[in-house]
């Protein structure tokens, strides 16, 4: 089916690069393929949530079986990468004329022919959740390897009102939180949303261009680029810190501050790097010298065994030798016997 607004990641299975594409809108299908739904709403669009793998090294499309929640048909949402296997997906417009901007959160868990769906809703008890929306943006921040966490920022709403918040989901408590992000970078839609990681601690989300309003405003200079740092407090929360427009960006000032950044960043991660890992006995740097030792050992007995596989060889040959001068004696013997009956006749 020809459309736009769907949601696509890439992946690699067995060393071949794949790339996945989950629903969108767009022109009547030619073909509805079975386990996916097509709808038409009154303007004549077509909604799916049809899946399309396309392998980049045969050039060939597929369409991997679909198991658990399913998103309904849909478009306009985000999807992102959080591993190699996995995948989170947030928002986006619905099929239905009733409520159809959706605030559910869904986890993939893909592989080469299947694609597992679980849907997250808001609990009725939580107050703490973003509303549905279209049109935003988002980004994965993973500054660890049991934490990994979706950062999302404006849109519109079902009013088609310009959203003006930011938030941080925890992929594994399955929890929000909302930053208190300055208007300037918040309250945009259609526009693009990076994150770089300075440090586990710290932060920087980089967001670019969209329309300010529903007028179709678009942001203009100094806020096109937005930078905004997050860093976690002493509860471990992430919070706002400073936020520069393009301005900010080339001042001294700033590049000081990324130098710096930098620097820590990089005392922060071997820190991390050299602490001993959870559930081991010893760190980096004595597993690498044990390894090291075994290795000797094993050096010394491979050659050990060399020394006496030698000894074995020459064994042998002195053998062999041996054998061949009692042949040759026995040959004497014979000749020496034949020599002797030929004379007596």
């Amino acid at each position: 089916m020809r459309r736009s607004d769907g949601g696509m990641i890439s992946f690699e299975h067995d060393g071949v690069h794949h790339l996945l594409m989950i629903g969108g809108a767009g022109s009547k299908p030619a073909v509805q393929l079975p386990h996916h739904k097509y709808i038409k709403i009154p303007d004549g669009t077509w909604f799916t949530n049809e899946h399309s793998m396309y392998n980049l090294s045969s050039r060939k499309w597929n369409n991997p079986s679909i198991i658990g929640q399913c998103i309904p048909p849909a478009a306009s949402f985000i999807i992102e990468k959080i591993n190699n296997t996995r995948a989170i997906l947030f928002g986006g417009i619905r099929d239905d004329a009733k409520d159809n901007f959706t605030n559910n959160i869904y986890i993939l868990e893909i592989s080469i022919s299947t694609v597992f769906w679980q849907c997250i809703k808001k609990p009725e008890a939580i107050d703490q959740w973003p509303v549905g929306r279209w049109l935003h943006a988002g980004a994965i921040i993973i500054t660890g390897s049991d934490c990994p966490m979706l950062v999302i920022s404006g849109g519109r709403d079902k009013n088609d009102d310009t959203l003006d918040d930011c938030w941080i989901f925890n992929i594994t408590q399955h929890s929000w939180i909302k930053l208190d992000a300055p208007h300037s970078v918040s309250k945009r839609s259609n526009h693009s949303l990076s994150v770089f990681i300075m440090s586990p601690h710290c932060v920087w989300i980089i967001t670019a261009g969209g329309y300010a309003d529903t007028r179709r405003t678009l942001v203009t200079n100094p806020n096109i680029v937005m930078l905004t740092e997050l860093v976690t407090n002493t509860k471990g929360e992430w919070t706002v810190g400073d936020t520069l427009d393009t301005n900010g960006m080339n001042n001294e000032e700033y590049k000081k501050k990324y130098q710096q950044q930098l620097q820590t960043g990089r005392r922060i991660w071997l820190e991390e790097y050299q602490k001993p890992r959870k559930g081991d006995t010893a760190d980096i740097e004595q597993t690498v010298q044990a390894l090291m030792k075994s290795l000797e050992e094993k050096e010394r007995e491979a050659q050990v065994y060399h020394q006496q596989l030698e000894q074995k060889e020459r064994e042998e040959a002195e053998k062999e030798q041996e054998i061949r001068r009692y042949r040759h004696q026995l040959q004497e013997k014979d000749r020496e016997h034949q020599e002797g009956a030929t004379g007596e006749g």
